[in-house]
C-alpha cells in the first residue's frame, strides 16, 4: 500500500473515531483521546512534508539516457575524425598532429575496452548498426 493510501486510511479511522457514537467508546479507554490527537498532529506533519517532497520531486531534472547520449558523442565524433581525416590529408603540417593525437587516443581507447555493456545491449547495438564511438570512428 502506497503512502496516499495509507495516509487516507488513517484519516478515515480519525474520522469514524471522532462520531458521537463511537465518542463513548473512546472516553473509556485510558489515554486515548490524547493518543488520537497525536495521531492526528502527526498525519497533519506528514501530510506537510510529503507535500513539499512532492514539489521537490515534480522539479528534478530528467536527465537523457546513458545510450542517447553516447550515440549523441559518436555522431560528433564520427564528424570531428572525418575532419580531420581529410583536413590532414588536405594540409599535413596544420592538421596532421591533431589527426595523429586524436587517432592515438581512439587507438589506446579500443585497445582497453573491456566490454562494460550487458550482452543484449551489444546485440541491439549491433543490430541498430551502431557501435561504440570510438570504433565507428577509425573505421575498426
Amino acid at each position: 500500500m502506497d503512502l496516499y493510501s495509507q495516509m487516507s486510511v488513517v484519516k478515515i479511522l480519525l474520522r469514524d473515531l471522532a462520531k458521537p457514537k463511537m465518542q463513548a467508546h473512546v472516553a473509556k479507554v485510558p489515554l486515548l483521546p490524547e493518543r488520537i490527537n497525536g495521531i492526528q498532529e502527526a498525519l497533519e506533519v506528514l501530510m506537510t512534508k510529503q507535500l513539499e517532497v512532492d514539489d521537490a520531486t515534480s522539479r528534478i531534472v530528467k536527465h537523457k539516457p546513458l545510450l542517447v547520449l553516447k550515440r549523441e558523442v559518436n555522431d560528433k565524433l564520427v564528424v570531428l575524425v572525418t575532419y580531420l581525416q581529410v583536413m590532414a590529408a588536405k594540409a599535413p603540417e596544420a592538421y596532421g598532429k591533431p589527426y595523429a593525437v586524436v587517432s592515438a587516443i581512439i587507438t589506446r581507447l579500443n585497445a582497453s575496452y573491456t566490454g562494460g555493456a550487458p550482452k543484449a545491449s551489444k546485440r541491439q547495438a549491433d543490430a541498430d548498426g551502431s557501435s561504440e564511438a570510438t570504433r565507428v570512428a577509425m573505421g575498426a
